[in-house]
C-alpha cells in the first residue's frame, strides 16, 4: 500500500485526472487530496481530502498539479507574490513531505522568440513571462529532489480551453478579437498527457522530463481556429459565422513561436502522439455535444 499525494484536484486537469485515477493508482493505496480555495467532490473508501499538505504525513508520491495559470495577471507586480506562493512555496512544501514528486509544468519556462521548438533539455534562462520564472523555480525544487518534470501546452480535451473557446465565441456570432497568423502553438492532448503520467510513475526514472504536445505540422492561432471552422462544416455544427479573421499578432512581447518538441519522450516512452489536427476535432466534438 502506497500513500499518494495529489495537488490541484479541482482544476480542469486535476479533475481529468481524479476521473481516471484507478487506471493511474492501485486499489489498495491512499489517496489524499489537497484543497486549496476550491472544493473538490471526490469520495472513497481510502480517499482523504487535506487542508495543508503536512496533514497526511509522508506520501511515496505526490503528483503536483496545483499552479497558479492566470498569466494575465503574472507581470502585475502587486500580484507576483500570489504566484510565488502557488507555484514555488507550494512546490517546496510538496517536496518536502513525498519521498518523490511529479510536477505538472508549462512550455512558459521558454521564451518564445527564438523562432524553433524546444527540447526538453534546453535551457530555462529566459522564460516567457514571470509564470513562466515561477515554473522554472518549481522545477528546479522537484528535479532537485529527484522528482520527475512534464511540461504540457495549451490542452484539449478539458471542458474548456481558452483558444478554441474563443474561437466558438466568434462563429457563435459574439465579439472576437482577430486570431493571429504569426503565433504558433502545438497543444497538448489530455490522453496523451495522461499517459505520459502514467508512465512516468511506473517507470520511476529520477530527474526526467518529459515534453507532451500534439503530432503533426505546428498551428498557427489562425490556423487553428481555420481547423474548428473545418469541423463545424465536415458534421454540420451550428454556425453563425463560417469565416472568421485573422491577422498579425500586435502584441510585441507575446512569444511568437511556443512549441515543445517531443522526440526524445516519445522515443524514451515509446509512445505517438495524436495529431493536431485530429486532437482539435475530438475537442470540438466533445465541448458542442456536451452543450448541446
Amino acid at each position: 500500500m502506497k500513500k499518494i499525494l495529489i495537488t490541484g484536484g479541482a482544476g480542469q486537469i486535476g479533475s481529468r485526472v481524479l476521473d481516471k485515477v484507478t487506471d493511474l493508482i492501485d486499489n489498495e493505496d491512499e489517496l489524499f487530496l489537497l484543497e486549496n480555495r476550491r472544493k473538490i467532490e471526490f469520495f472513497g473508501k481510502k480517499v482523504y481530502i487535506i487542508r495543508n499538505v503536512s496533514d497526511g504525513g509522508e506520501y511515496d508520491t505526490a503528483f503536483h498539479l496545483a499552479a497558479n495559470i492566470h498569466t494575465k495577471y503574472c507581470e502585475n507586480i502587486q500580484r507576483q507574490g500570489e504566484f510565488i506562493r502557488d507555484n514555488v512555496i507550494l512546490t517546496e512544501k510538496v517536496s518536502n513531505q513525498a519521498k518523490r514528486v511529479i510536477l505538472v509544468s508549462s512550455d512558459n519556462v521558454f521564451n518564445g522568440m527564438d523562432g524553433r521548438d524546444y527540447k526538453e533539455d534546453d535551457p530555462t534562462d529566459n522564460p516567457s513571462n514571470f509564470y513562466g520564472v515561477t515554473k522554472v523555480e518549481a522545477e528546479k525544487i522537484v528535479l532537485g529532489s529527484g522528482g520527475s518534470v512534464i511540461r504540457i501546452q495549451t490542452m484539449l480535451e478539458l471542458d474548456h480551453n481558452l483558444i478554441i473557446d474563443r474561437i466558438l465565441e466568434g462563429i457563435d456570432g459574439k465579439d472576437y478579437w482577430p486570431f493571429w497568423t504569426d503565433q504558433y502553438v502545438s497543444p497538448t492532448f489530455f490522453t496523451d498527457f495522461f499517459e505520459v503520467v502514467k508512465r512516468t510513475y511506473q517507470n520511476e526514472k529520477r530527474g526526467s522530463i518529459y515534453h507532451v504536445s500534439c503530432d503533426g505540422e505546428t498551428p498557427s492561432r489562425a490556423a487553428i481556429a481555420q481547423r474548428v471552422l473545418e469541423v463545424h462544416k465536415k458534421h454540420s455544427l451550428p454556425m453563425r459565422r463560417e469565416t472568421l479573421e485573422y491577422a498579425l499578432c500586435d502584441n510585441l512581447t507575446f512569444p511568437r513561436r511556443l512549441v515543445l518538441n517531443t522526440e526524445r519522450t516519445r522515443k524514451e516512452l515509446g509512445l505517438e502522439f495524436t495529431d493536431v489536427n485530429v486532437a482539435i476535432e475530438k475537442h470540438v466534438l466533445r465541448i458542442r455535444r456536451k452543450n448541446s
